[in-house]
């Protein structure tokens, strides 16, 4: 989604309040995914580790999603860009 936004011509309030909420909903989601995911991959035979992996690559996600929006201020305030 950082993508999209970054290309956006004019960015505006409603933009900014919007993305950073669509990316932590999308974050959130796949965390929620690979929770539901993970009884069916251990009940599958897949290692115990592979699964707490699964989990914290999430986890990790989630954060991602937290600074996507920064991420890109700070890419389109790059000066090089223009």
């Amino acid at each position: 989604m950082g993508y999209a936004f970054a290309q956006r011509p004019t960015t505006t309030g409603e933009l900014i309040g919007t993305h950073p909420a669509l990316d932590v909903a999308a974050g959130l989601g796949s965390f929620a995914l690979a929770l539901i995911a993970a009884p069916i991959l251990l009940a599958l035979g897949y290692a115990r580790p592979a699964v707490w992996v699964a989990l914290a690559l999430a986890a990790v996600g989630i954060s991602d999603s937290v600074m996507g929006t920064v991420w890109v201020f700070l890419d389109l305030a790059d000066p090089r860009r223009r």
